[in-house]
Parts: structure tokens; sequence; C-alpha cells
């Protein structure tokens, strides 16, 4: 759950800002920012799709595909944070919609793999919960709050902050997945 939260503190805290951070910070106009907002959202459907083919590929080790994908996140988010040109800004946003959506859709997937077949609607739900009450609260309210406070590099901390927390939980879930493989 803990993965799947910072992820969801990761997808508003760059969603819910993108049109006010790349108006104020990065000198779109707004009809340009709104725009770019639903490339963001859109760009999401190629990386589940990718990401969980690659997956399937690793013979269901979802969380070392989950990695590699945060890892690029991670180098993507330094971009968005740090270019200023406006064409390769575009671009940035497009991966970072397929490198935010793609962990969050397989760890829903390795979740559900995960527990027995009657538990899936209750651990879909507790993950749903802390997913929305907690991880979008903090990633909406909690970075605005920061970025007016203090600016926005220091809201790019708290979503770094988050990343790193997600690839460390990603991390851990790998160990013991490659641990259980043996086992098996």
């Amino acid at each position: 759950i803990l993965v799947s939260l910072s992820l969801y503190v990761v997808r508003f805290g760059i969603m819910s800002w993108i049109p006010g951070y790349l108006t104020e910070h990065k000198g779109f106009s707004q009809s340009e920012a709104k725009w770019l907002f639903g490339i963001f959202e859109l760009a999401s459907v190629p990386g589940v799709i990718l990401l969980g083919y690659i997956s399937d590929l690793l013979k269901g080790r979802r969380a070392m595909a989950m990695i590699g994908s945060l890892v690029l996140l991670a180098i993507d988010l330094t971009a968005y944070f740090y270019v200023t040109n406006h064409a390769a800004l575009i671009v940035i946003l497009l991966l970072l919609g397929n490198l935010i959506y793609a962990p969050i859709t397989i760890i829903g997937l390795m979740v559900n793999e995960a527990v027995p077949k009657f538990a899936v609607g209750m651990s879909t739900g507790a993950m749903g919960f802390a997913q929305y009450v907690f991880g979008e609260v903090i990633g909406t309210l909690g970075v605005a709050s920061i970025a007016q406070t203090y600016g926005w590099a220091a809201a790019d901390i708290v979503i770094y902050l988050f990343t790193a927390i997600a690839i460390g939980g990603a991390i851990y879930i790998m160990i013991k997945q490659n641990s259980m493989l043996k086992e098996a």
C-alpha cells in the first residue's frame, strides 16, 4: 500500500499542478498548459500496456519491471523540473504520463495476484482508499501548500521523496518476490 500511496502523491503532485506549474514556472500560456494536462493523461495508455507486457516477459517479476519504470520516472522528473524548452517539456510530459500510470497499474495487479481470491475486493478497496484519501490529498493539497509557502523547488523535493519511497518499496517487493520464487 505504501508504494501505491507514494505513486499517487507523485501522480497528483504533478497532475494537479500541471497548469499552474507550467504557467508560473515554465512560461506556458494557460491554454497551452491545459492542453499539456490532457497530453499527460492520454500518455498513460501505452505505458500501462508496455509495462504490463514487459512484466509478463519477465515471467511475472512485476516488481522488477516497476523498478525500471520508477528509475526512469525519477530521471524524467529531473528533466521536468529543470528543462525550460517548451518542445522538450511536451515530450517530458508524455513520458511522465507513461511512467507514473504504468507502475500504479502494475502495483494493483501485484496486490491482486498476491492475495487469495476471496480477498481481492478488500485488498483493492484498501489500496484505493489509501491512494485517494492519503495519496491524492498529500499530492494535491500538500504539494500546493509547500509550493505556496516554500516555492516550487521545495515541492519538487517532496515529489522526489515520494518517488524514492516508491522505488525503495518496489525493491523490497522484488527481493521478497525473488525469494518466494526460489522457494517454489
